[in-house]
């Protein structure tokens, strides 16, 4: 690790390490290590698994605006109800989990891709369900982190006798911390996302959404059987009180360019700096109830 870190780095991220404890102290030792114990739980134990080996995946090259989706160990409702009881613990735990990552940065994401892909997956999915908009300057900073690293791949000529999975791990890992960070943003109600192009888009794959579900019952039945849980994939969203399905697909993509991946990172910048930490949304502005992810 030493080879890794010079001395000057080292001191960095011990002042580092102070300062963002220092500003986690409402949440003490003992709520951090149980959300810790709970987080490692769920992640180990998913409610189930889609045993279809050959399931396609969302392109590297694309970004979900519902909020990416897994197609393995999805985590259940009642494990999410559990993670909502410690919301506060469990976003602390992951923004420093990624910190850790941010503060040695060259071996924690070479570690993160190669080793830690559901990890991650499964850590912003709870972000999104807990709406861990305290967590949203880690995001930026890690999606600067992994820009940069793929900058370098593009790089490197590759090597045509050996596979590499890294970059097209990478290219996953920053599609999903787009992703995280443009429902975090919508479920903040952050305007200009609101009113973009790319919202538009994503009100008409719900309300397509909509339609499909209705085709067997009322939309008034559909709102009161998703209020009582007994449909674990849907919900009604919040931006438009439209019923719809969130299972076995990305839904409404957008392809990954390099100005979209600007314009999410400006407006979460944008929203950071504007709005006053009491001002954000954070524990209100997550779903009545969640879904299983």
């Amino acid at each position: 690790m030493a080879s890794l870190l010079p001395s000057r780095g080292l001191f960095a991220v011990a002042l580092l390490w102070v300062t963002w404890n220092a500003q986690a102290a409402p949440v003490s030792e003992k709520e951090r290590a149980g959300a810790k114990k709970l987080i490692q739980e769920i992640m180990e134990h998913p409610v189930a698994y889609t045993q279809m080996c050959g399931a396609p995946t969302l392109p590297a090259e694309e970004v979900s605006l519902c909020g990416f989706h897994r197609w393995d160990g999805f985590i259940a409702v009642k494990d999410f109800k559990r993670l909502r009881d410690a919301r506060e613990s469990v976003i602390a735990v992951i923004i420093q989990n990624f910190e850790v990552i941010l503060q040695r940065k060259e071996f924690a994401l070479n570690v993160m891709v190669h080793k830690m892909e559901d990890d991650y997956e499964s850590q912003m999915m709870m972000l999104i369900d807990l709406n861990g908009v305290e967590a949203l300057p880690s995001m930026v900073r890690l999606l600067d982190a992994v820009e940069e690293k793929q900058g370098a791949i593009q790089r490197t000529p590759p090597r045509k006798d050996v596979y590499d999975s890294v970059p097209s791990q990478v290219a996953d890992l920053r599609s999903a911390i787009l992703s995280t960070i443009f429902a975090i943003l919508r479920q903040e109600r952050y305007e200009p996302l609101l009113k973009s192009e790319m919202e538009g888009k994503h009100k008409k794959w719900i309300e397509q959404n909509r339609d499909d579900l209705l085709k067997n019952m009322t939309e008034r039945e559909l709102k009161g059987r998703i209020e009582k849980g007994e449909f674990d994939f849907c919900r009604v969203d919040p931006i438009y009180n439209i019923p719809c399905r969130y299972f076995m697909g990305n839904g409404c993509t957008v392809p990954l360019t390099p100005e979209l991946s600007k314009t999410i990172r400006s407006w979460a910048s944008d929203y950071l700096a504007k709005t006053p930490e009491k001002q954000r949304k954070g524990v209100t502005g997550m779903s009545p109830r969640p879904i299983m992810r």
